[in-house]
Formats: structure tokens, sequence, C-alpha cells
């Protein structure tokens, strides 16, 4: 079990005062990294896949006995106490979030193995599976993540459905095959407002939150101290944050999209699918190491500049200067 220690508010100086965004270095690292242990990580990720597959058997084997109990209850007339339906729910999305935090405490260990490699030059494989001692930290900010996105979610179809009532309640006023009159009622009673304030909120979460995982992982905070470290970090400075992963994702879909078309042209559907198989194992990989080389540079350099500065804090002080 890892010992969650870490001080969140050293690192208020990042959010406060800013830091330097080496955009290049941090693509580049990634290839580097990725280069490094390229089998190694491609097939962690073969490992992962296959570990969720087989959970999700088990899950869906456990939360189907217990939902097809209730449903058999209720189709034979059976009384079904609203107990037994909020414990089968409650199963559900316990067992789903214990999916979620496996397959998330897979690909997290690529953070220490990307450390290792950077910092010693070494590279072990059972170090990719190190984080499974963060899996209940990681669990937990997977689970309250997808409540956020959810709140987000529900308010803005709450608002949409409101507008879409009030829509059919003055058709008689709209023309269905009309774009501007349609566009002009959406605007008016609010649903682009909904949709667009909640796609922005989804987008601005997803990247602000982009350093809760090496936090929790390396940086051994609490899942809610990381991610509110994380996200008041990576707003200072959220547009850089969000033009680094856009460039991320158009270099792996890139290069999915080679290794696709190069296995098209073979014709042979085995060399497709190894093919496709080592671009999702770039692609992945590649994404968290790019990752890894932003949290290394803007918070580990700080965090041992800062360690530093505390170890070096009397090392100029000579006693007989003060005696003169």
């Amino acid at each position: 079990m890892a010992n969650y220690e870490d001080n969140p508010s050293k690192y208020q100086q990042l959010w406060v005062d800013g830091y330097n965004f080496d955009f290049g270095r941090y693509i580049s690292k990634g290839f580097s990294l990725f280069g490094a242990f390229p089998f190694g990580f491609i097939f962690h990720l073969l490992i992962g896949f296959l570990m969720v597959i087989v959970g999700g058997l088990v899950v869906g084997l456990v939360v189907g006995a217990v939902a097809g109990g209730i449903f058999s209850s209720i189709a034979t007339g059976g009384d079904v106490g609203i107990f037994s339906i909020i414990f089968g729910i409650i199963l559900y999305l316990a067992m789903t979030a214990a999916m979620g935090g496996l397959f998330l405490s897979v690909l997290a260990g690529i953070y220490p193995t990307a450390r290792q490699i950077s910092q010693t030059g070494t590279k072990e494989f059972g170090t990719l599976f190190s984080a499974f001692n963060s899996f209940l930290q990681l669990s937990l900010f997977l689970v309250i993540s997808l409540v956020i996105y959810g709140l987000i979610f529900f308010v803005s179809s709450w608002i949409t459905g409101f507008s879409m009532v009030s829509m059919m309640e003055f058709a008689d006023v709209i023309d269905p095959m009309d774009p501007t009159s349609v566009l002009s009622f959406y605007a008016q009673t609010g649903i682009l407002s909904a949709i667009g304030v909640s796609t922005l909120l989804s987008i601005y979460f997803s990247v602000a939150w982009g350093l809760t995982v090496p936090f929790i992982v390396l940086g051994k905070m609490r899942f809610w101290d990381a991610m509110e470290t994380s996200r008041k970090i990576v707003t200072r400075k959220w547009f850089h944050f969000f033009g680094l992963t856009l460039v991320v994702w158009i270099i792996s879909i890139a290069v999915l999209l080679t290794v696709g078309l190069i296995g098209g042209l073979t014709e042979s559907a085995a060399i497709l699918f190894l093919m496709m198989i080592a671009g999702y194992g770039f692609m992945v990989p590649y994404t968290f190491l790019v990752n890894y080389s932003v949290y290394e540079d803007i918070v580990m350099e700080f965090s041992d500049d800062l360690t530093d500065k505390i170890d070096n804090i009397g090392d100029d002080f000579d006693p007989l200067d003060e005696e003169a």
C-alpha cells in the first residue's frame, strides 16, 4: 500500500508565478522514452487488455447473475425490495469502478517506468505494473471524475430536454425545415448555451486533470489533492497543454493510419492485425510518455530544486562571522 504524504501546497509557486513550457522537448522525449523500451511497452499494453477482458467477463457474470435474479423475481411476481435494486446498482458501479481502476493502474505503470529510464537508463518489465500500489486512489479519481462529467451532462441534458418541451409547445411558430428558425429558437431557449458550456467544461477538466495520475503514482498524493493540484498548475498555461494534447493525438493517429495502410497493402489479415497492434502499442504509451515528460520537467524538477534549497539552508552561515 502506497504511503500518501506529499504536501500539495508546496507546488503553489507553480500556479502563482508560472513555469516554462518546453513544447518541443516533451514531444521529442516521448519518442526517446518509447524507443528505449518499445517491445516492453507494447507487450505491457497487451497484457493490460487481456486483464481487462478477463476482468470484464467476471464482472459481467457477477452483475448478470444479480440482475438476472432481480428480473426473474419481477417476472414471476415476486417481491423485489428497493434495497435489492439499490444493491444491484451499487454492485454494478463498484465493479465497473474496479475494472476502470484496474486498467488505469496498468496504464499508470508507464510513469514509474519512464522515470526509471529517464533517471537511471535502466528498464525493468515489472516496473510497468508497480502502479497497482495506487489502485484505490486511481479508482477514486476515475469515479469522481466520471461523476463530475455525469453532472455536467445531466444539467446540460435537463436544460436541453426542458427546451425541447418548450419547442413542442411552440411548434406552430417554428419551422423544423428552416435551420435559421430552429437555431434562433435554440439560442433563445438556451439549448446552444447549455451544449456549449457543457462541452467547454468537459474539455477544460479533461485537460486540467492531465497531471492527476502522475501526481498520484509518482507524487504520492491522494486523489482529490492530485486533481486540484493538477487543475491549478495546468490552468496557468491551459492552452499550452491543450495544444500539446492535440499534437500528440495528431501524431498518434498519423502513426496508426500509417501502419494500418501498410498492413492493408500487404492484403494479409494477419499482418494488418499485427500492424494495428503495433500502432495502438505506440499510440497509448506515447501519450503517457509525453505526459510524463511534462510532469518531469515542470513538477519533478521544481520539487528537486525546492528540496535542494531546503537542504542548503544554513550552509552559508558561519558562527565566527556572527561573533566578529
